[in-house]
C-alpha cells in the first residue's frame, strides 16, 4: 500500500511576487546553507577580504555549522568590517532574505545540493559558483564560474558597475521555475500526454 505525500510549494518560486529591481544602498553579497568545511564558505571572506578596501560591498553569510567559530575567527584576525555573519536563515523569511542580496555566492566544491542555487535564481540573482564546483551541469551552466577569490572580485565589480544580463537572468529564472515541485509535475504530465498521442 502506497502512502500520499503533499510536497510543500517553495515560497522562493512564487512567481507573482519578484524583487522590485531596485539597488540597495550597498551591493549586497549573500550566502545561505551549512557551515561544513566541504561547503567552502571561508572563499566567501577570502572574497571579502580581497574586496576590504571596496567601498559599498557588504557581504551577509546565513547559516550555522561546524565551520561558524572558524569563520568567525577569521573576520575577527583580518577586521572583515564588510563581512556579517547573521545565523539561521528563518524559512518563514527566506524569499525575503534572498531579496536581499544584490548577488549570491555558492562556493561549495565538494557537495551539490542545488536547492539554495535554485532559490537564488528563482529571486532574479545573479549566481557565483567556484570552479570545480559538484552541482549538476544544467544548474551550473546558469551560474557565473570564478576560479578564485581575484576573479570573484572581477565578477562582482562588474556585475556593480554593469548589473545583471536581463536575459541570463530570464533564462535563469524560468529554469528555477521548471525545477519547482509544480515545474516538474507540469513536465511530467506533458511528457505522458505526448506519449498518449501515440
Amino acid at each position: 500500500r502506497y502512502k500520499t505525500i503533499t510536497l510543500p510549494p517553495r515560497e522562493c518560486f512564487d512567481t507573482r511576487t519578484f524583487p522590485s529591481g531596485d539597488k540597495h544602498s550597498e551591493f549586497i553579497v549573500g550566502y545561505v546553507g551549512g557551515m561544513s568545511e566541504a561547503k567552502n564558505v571561508i572563499f566567501v571572506l577570502r572574497t571579502a577580504h580581497a574586496m576590504r578596501d571596496e567601498k559599498g560591498f557588504r557581504f551577509k553569510i546565513y547559516g550555522k555549522g561546524a565551520e561558524l567559530e572558524k569563520l568567525s575567527s577569521y573576520k575577527q584576525s583580518k577586521m572583515l568590517e564588510n563581512v556579517s555573519l547573521m545565523g539561521f536563515a528563518d524559512e518563514d523569511m527566506l524569499m525575503q532574505t534572498y531579496d536581499s542580496f544584490d548577488a549570491f555566492v555558492y562556493p561549495s566544491v565538494k557537495q551539490g545540493p542545488n536547492l539554495p542555487v535554485l532559490d537564488a535564481m528563482a529571486r532574479g540573482l545573479p549566481v557565483i559558483i567556484c570552479k570545480g564546483n559538484n552541482l549538476d551541469e544544467e544548474v551550473a551552466k546558469h551560474c557565473l564560474i570564478a576560479k578564485n577569490e581575484r576573479d570573484a572580485t572581477r565578477i562582482l565589480m562588474d556585475l556593480r558597475e554593469n548589473g545583471y544580463n536581463a536575459e541570463a537572468r530570464s533564462r535563469a529564472r524560468t529554469f528555477a521555475k521548471r525545477q519547482s515541485w509544480s515545474g516538474v509535475c507540469k513536465e511530467t504530465l506533458s511528457v505522458y500526454t505526448q506519449l498518449l498521442k501515440y
